[in-house]
């Protein structure tokens, strides 16, 4: 019996601490998703890429082509 309100303190804050990130993590998403259009333009990924305009993109048969092209990473 003498457990239950650390227990309860520690849950609280545990609980909190997840939520408070939850939050944060929705907040900052196009902060995130920018820097994830920097990093793949720095890594020399060809536009279109799948997550942008879809007027755009190639079709699946020349997507095939270019990754065909490829060079296979050993």
């Amino acid at each position: 019996m003498p457990m239950k309100a650390p227990l309860l303190i520690g849950r609280l804050l545990f609980g909190g601490y997840f939520l408070y990130s939850g939050i944060n993590h929705f907040r900052e998403r196009n902060k995130n998703m920018a820097l994830l259009g920097g990093a793949v333009a720095l890594m020399g990924v060809e536009e279109p890429w799948p997550a942008s305009v879809p007027i755009a993109q190639p079709s699946a048969i020349e997507r095939l082509r270019r990754f065909a092209r490829l060079p296979l990473a050993a």
